[in-house]
């Protein structure tokens, strides 16, 4: 659980760059705050990613796929680490193109929009076909691979890979990021956002944590903060409070549109002091039950009034 929990408290501090309150109480931000909490987002996505790129690159090289390595590197968002990849494998002259950063993708994309007139593309692997596409900022290959026989790429690696070679992705605010990726969901263009810990071919589809996060970084957000806090957003057991007491307190803290009402708080304090009683935990179990989520400012809310 530690690792989702970093993920989770990384991806609030991203998206609290410069007014943290306003973020969450639907305050129109400035195109400048908008721009770093993109930014943010982006560094988030591909710290996210970078675990499951690396295990890919590794099990492509150890087939002797040189071609999957660099898609994987690609997809992960991380254009140095792509640039290096590619180097490695003998790809230099698009390792320098990757090098000479965002001014190269016009550059890249029309090779390989001549490749795809003049048939080349047929005779080509298709991973080294989808790299070049990513890489010239088109992500409408991946979009229909994954209509057709689904992509193993998850709602992590398709934010990515948007928010780093689309530059009109970078143009827009949070709540249009969100809307875009649920509009190309719907159009079954995008997987749907699962946690970890399930798949997209599950009956009952889940949104993961992380992505109901930032759905409460959009402005003027309607989703109340017991939805986002949901532990199946993040696990298969529904009584594992553990992450969900520390996000709501922290989103609380924060400011949050639609609060906890006193019943879901009570619910959820209860449920992780019950947890730590369980776990041998008691002291911290008598300070939970002292919490109060309250929309009050005043630090001293924090503690219920006895």
């Amino acid at each position: 659980r530690g690792s989702i929990a970093n993920e989770c408290f990384a991806l609030l501090k991203y998206l609290g760059k410069g007014d943290s309150r306003a973020s969450f109480q639907g305050s129109t931000s400035d195109n400048s705050t908008e721009t770093r909490r993109l930014f943010g987002i982006q560094a988030w996505l591909k710290d996210s990613c970078a675990k499951e790129v690396e295990q890919e690159i590794k099990q492509a090289l150890s087939e002797s796929n040189k071609y999957t390595a660099l898609l994987a590197a690609v997809s992960g968002g991380d254009t140095q680490k792509a640039c290096t990849v590619a180097d490695d494998l003998g790809f230099h002259n698009l390792a320098a193109m990757l090098a000479a950063g965002p001014e190269a993708k016009s550059d890249i994309l029309s090779e390989v929009m001549a490749w795809t007139d003049s048939g080349a593309t047929s005779k080509m692997p298709d991973d080294l076909i989808r790299s070049y596409f990513l890489l010239g900022g088109d992500l409408t290959m991946e979009e229909n691979i994954f209509k057709r026989r689904h992509s193993p790429f998850d709602w992590r690696r398709n934010l990515a890979m948007d928010l780093t070679y689309c530059p009109a992705t970078m143009k827009q605010g949070v709540s249009s990021l969100v809307s875009s990726y649920d509009e190309k969901v719907s159009k079954g263009l995008a997987p749907f956002p699962v946690p970890r810990y399930t798949s997209s071919e599950s009956r009952e589809l889940m949104e993961c944590v992380s992505y109901r996060l930032l759905r409460l970084g959009r402005q003027a957000s309607v989703t109340p903060l017991c939805a986002v806090v949901d532990p199946r957003g993040y696990t298969a057991s529904i009584h594992d409070f553990s992450l969900a007491f520390h996000l709501a307190a922290a989103i609380s803290a924060m400011g949050c549109p639609l609060p906890l009402n006193e019943v879901e708080e009570q619910i959820l304090i209860d449920g992780y002091a019950a947890q730590l009683v369980a776990a041998g935990q008691w002291e911290w179990a008598v300070y939970t039950l002292m919490c109060k989520f309250s929309k009050s400012s005043s630090v001293g809310s924090l503690w219920k009034q006895t």
